[in-house]
């Protein structure tokens, strides 16, 4: 039996964390002094220990891996280090819309901005329908879970969206369909990009309530306004176009992702060249003026307001430096094994690694590749 591979990654520092995962900035190591910098998110190491969790990382690895769109954040690797579980994902030198929202307070994202972001994710969602990448097991593979903290807009003006076969994160942004459990198709995505849509045009979450049960009711039975009674500067037919988008009726919707892609770059006239993505990057200068390239800085970051040093998941405060390099401490020292906060029964019975000495390693299909 082969052993695991070396892990190849410094971890820089701590960028995000959830109840059972943690999401570090990172660098990839190679011969030749070859090093690029990295997202690692990490699990507990129940998921190693418990063959029903740690199908769900193989059923993400597998998504990932078959998604080949220059804006999805692509999956490069993935094992298992110490006892924890690990993938890797593509750095992102940019915020997350989450981030954006927050900065911008009541100052509503321009509308030449929230068209371009939309039609990006639009692009790459249509692509992602169509790919085929679950290996046929549904007709149109879903996101599933779109909100503002999975959707990051790079310096260059590149929007990138992630957390494919991850689980839902915003109860806001859930489709009716999907609440109901009913089979999902390439329109409850639409529905998500909707609700995304009217949140950067009018600033407002058109569903969002005071209790999850009270979102539910509002996703489920209840109609919102226009986003034109939020925005003055909306073209009625714009207005149209996203309230078109929230339908309860999937059939009331779009057909599909690239309709509403074509629908949003023709209100861009003239101007909706992909190359031109000036307007982004001159909308994140003026959005974070104090950003400086990357989120490594020689300076400390400035607690208030948050810099870019915050910035690659979503905009986190538990920022702490790590050392160097793994090498130096176990994954348990950073409260990643026995986390008594960790929810479920402690196992440590730990998964039989396939022939490539890899518990990870997704058997058939695509992800096989």
């Amino acid at each position: 039996m082969q052993a695991s591979p070396p892990f190849r990654y410094r971890l820089l520092r701590r960028v995000a964390v959830d109840a059972d995962r943690v999401v570090f900035l990172g660098e990839q190591l190679g011969v030749a002094n070859f090093s690029r910098r990295v997202a690692v998110k990490v699990f507990q190491a129940e998921f190693a220990a418990v063959e029903q969790l740690l199908d769900l990382i193989r059923s993400q690895v597998h998504l990932n891996c078959a998604l080949h769109h220059g804006s999805i954040v692509g999956l490069s690797d993935s094992g298992i280090h110490k006892g924890s579980p690990y993938l890797v994902f593509d750095y992102v030198d940019g915020p997350d819309l989450e981030a954006i929202f927050k900065r911008r307070g009541e100052a509503k994202v321009p509308v030449e901005a929230t068209l371009r972001i939309v039609a990006q994710l639009a692009d790459a969602l249509h692509y992602t329908h169509t790919s085929g990448a679950d290996g046929g097991r549904n007709p149109e593979p879903v996101h599933g879970g779109i909100s503002p903290s999975r959707v990051l807009v790079e310096v260059s003006g590149a929007v990138r969206v992630t957390g494919f076969g991850s689980p839902l994160k915003d109860l806001a942004y859930s489709s009716p369909e999907q609440l109901r459990g009913d089979p999902l198709d390439g329109r409850s995505d639409l529905f998500s990009l909707g609700g995304l849509l009217y949140e950067c045009l009018t600033g407002v979450q058109p569903f969002r309530q005071s209790t999850p049960h009270r979102t539910v009711d509002a996703i489920l039975g209840h109609s919102c306004e226009s986003p034109c009674a939020h925005r003055h500067d909306l073209s009625p037919s714009l207005g149209q176009l996203v309230l078109s988008c929230l339908e309860k009726s999937p059939e009331s919707r779009p057909h599909n992702l690239d309709e509403l892609r074509k629908q949003l770059l023709s209100h861009l006239g003239f101007e909706a060249s992909w190359m031109r993505r000036r307007a982004l990057s001159d909308f994140l200068a003026e959005t974070f003026p104090e950003r400086t390239p990357g989120f490594l800085k020689d300076s400390q970051p400035t607690p208030t307001p948050p810099s870019w040093d915050h910035l690659v998941h979503r905009l986190s405060p538990r920022v702490v430096p790590l050392p160097q390099s793994l090498d130096d401490q176990t994954f348990s020292s950073i409260g990643l094994v026995n986390n008594p906060c960790a929810a479920g029964p402690r196992i440590s019975q730990r998964p039989e690694p396939d022939e490539t000495g890899d518990p990870l390693a997704v058997t058939g299909g695509a992800g096989n590749a």
